[in-house]
């Protein structure tokens, strides 16, 4: 027993004391809350410490829990060490009837995450009135929904009928393959909180499992739904989902899900998207809005073989003023700027240079942006030249600034 660490634990226990009618009191008012949050700002930091002390056995620190405060600061302190050794206590604190009490021992139990504390909850649970529902008997299910299992348990089937919600959050933890239908079934849902719960649960599930609904709905569900459908796809990364996507690309039946399929290839992160991807861009009747997230996966999946064809794209100006609807960009040609940006190496500077003369503005202000970020002496001195012959004030400004941004590059013989 270390005596120095007990002291330290008896300090921090009677500091809790004046805290007694907060713990106690059983209400839900906002003076109530204010006066709990209050106790926890002002003991945070001592709790931490305390719980990192070494030597300390259980049964000593239950010993010193005299009053309701002293058993809310263990119940915290079990909660950080995750100790499964103080489920007897925190299984009585549970019971208690002091709502703050029964709230951090919940909080304690999905902390340690045993299957004896599941236990606990599970019983608890059960034993509650499902037509007079009280916020602590809310909390006590959703504590429940946390745990996992291998099997779908009753009282997630029970759930399921009185509390969808629930249980299909419930149903996240629950790793088989009917858990896994379950979730498949409710991303069809027009109740925008059933959906969510659903992809939540879908999110990091086995490939195999929710391959081939996936791409069915992404053919025959709901609009919502084939969206949804394909954001899960893009957390795969295999052969089969990245050719399936790009084919969704080239030949959806709207062009909110064809956007969607461009995109999702970026974060799909397999290279055989690479060559469809560049096919599209060929494409002068795209459309510009599915160009331009072809552009930003290429960016993302590093393809520097798109280099010459992105540069075209800027060149032709195929899709007239390049007008698109990004939250970052609203023009297509200053995107794919950025584009030969992120592709090119730092030490590529001459594409940029001769897009310095582009008749677009948006190009020359990306243009000069690239350059800026190449800081060399070459594109200090391609900027200060462009000065010397640029109309626009905008531009004006832009190559002011970024001279200034790059003047530790001048030549020693322009100083002179």
């Amino acid at each position: 027993m270390n005596e120095i660490n007990l002291a330290k634990v008896k300090r921090l226990l009677k500091k809790a004391d004046k805290y007694e009618n907060t713990v106690n009191y059983n209400g839900s008012t906002v003076d109530e809350v204010w006066a709990n949050l209050e106790f926890i700002q002002t003991m945070r930091s001592d709790v931490v410490m305390v719980s990192q002390l070494d030597g300390i056995p259980t049964e000593q620190l239950i010993a010193e829990c005299s009053n309701n405060s002293r058993k809310y600061v263990c119940l915290w302190l079990f909660t950080l060490n995750k100790n499964n050794q103080s489920l007897e206590f925190i299984k009585k604190q549970l019971y208690s009837q002091h709502n703050n009490l029964v709230r951090q021992s919940l909080v304690a139990l999905q902390s340690i995450k045993s299957d004896s504390a599941r236990k606990i909850v599970e019983e608890y649970c059960s034993q509650l009135n499902q037509d007079n529902t009280s916020w602590v008997d809310e909390y006590a299910r959703e504590v429940l929904s946390g745990f996992a299992y291998e099997e779908i348990p009753d009282h997630v089937r029970e759930q399921l009928k009185t509390d969808t919600e629930l249980g299909l959050t419930a149903l996240k933890n629950i790793a088989d393959i009917e858990a896994t239908n379950i979730l498949l079934d409710y991303l069809e849902s027009k109740e925008n909180p059933l959906r969510w719960a659903s992809i939540d649960g879908l999110e990091g599930r086995p490939e195999e499992d929710i391959y081939r609904r996936l791409i069915e709905y992404t053919n025959t569900g709901r609009a919502q739904t084939k969206l949804d459908a394909l954001k899960l796809l893009s957390d795969c990364e295999s052969d089969s989902v990245a050719l399936a996507v790009c084919a969704i690309m080239k030949h959806g039946k709207s062009i909110n899900i064809r956007k969607e399929a461009a995109l999702s290839l970026g974060h799909i992160n397999n290279d055989i998207a690479i060559q469809p991807l560049i096919e599209t861009l060929q494409n002068r009747k795209e459309h510009p809005d599915i160009i331009a997230r072809v552009c930003i996966s290429l960016q993302k999946l590093n393809a520097v073989s798109a280099i010459p064809m992105i540069h075209k794209l800027i060149s032709t100006k195929a899709f007239g003023k390049g007008e698109i609807k990004l939250f970052s960009n609203s023009n297509l040609y200053s995107l794919a700027v950025e584009t030969l940006h992120k592709l090119c190496e730092k030490e590529q500077t001459d594409i940029f240079i001769e897009l310095l003369s582009d008749k677009s503005l948006e190009v020359k202000l990306a243009a000069i942006h690239a350059l800026r970020q190449r800081k060399s002496e070459e594109t200090y001195i391609a900027l200060s030249k462009h000065l010397q012959i640029e109309k626009d004030k905008i531009c004006i400004a832009e190559l002011e600034k970024s001279i200034k941004t790059l003047a530790k590059f001048k030549p020693a013989t322009a100083s002179a």
